[in-house]
């Protein structure tokens, strides 16, 4: 009877410890940055794309083709990938670089692709 006993315990308690349900972590969501793009009324228009003093040449997207699209998140060749926040954004043409086209402050979220038209 005491054997039975010691046994059954251990049954139990090696299918109690046996049964836990353990830790587990999933991460998803998107990526911790933000982008720029710049959208123009003439095409093959060469931009300098200034964000925070830094500066970024790009072909600036064609606008009849962007709102005919509405892709213009793939276009990885004229998109900047800047932090999430505040920046000071300029646009110049590229033959002008002493008066900008566009000067603004811009507030971006994670996730955000702003664009700017030209």
């Amino acid at each position: 009877m005491k054997k039975s006993i010691i046994f059954s315990a251990f049954i139990s308690l090696f299918l109690l410890s046996s049964c836990g349900v353990g830790t587990y972590s999933v991460s998803s969501g998107v990526d911790d940055k933000a982008a720029i793009s710049v959208s123009a009324t003439q095409k093959k228009m060469q931009v300098v794309l200034v964000v925070d003093g830094k500066n970024y040449n790009l072909e600036a997207v064609y606008h009849q083709d962007f709102k005919k699209m509405r892709d213009i998140k793939k276009t990885a060749a004229n998109t900047i990938y800047v932090t999430p926040g505040q920046h000071q954004i300029k646009v110049y043409n590229v033959n002008d670089t002493h008066s900008p086209i566009v000067s603004k402050t811009i507030i971006l979220s994670v996730g955000d692709h702003r664009v700017i038209e030209l």
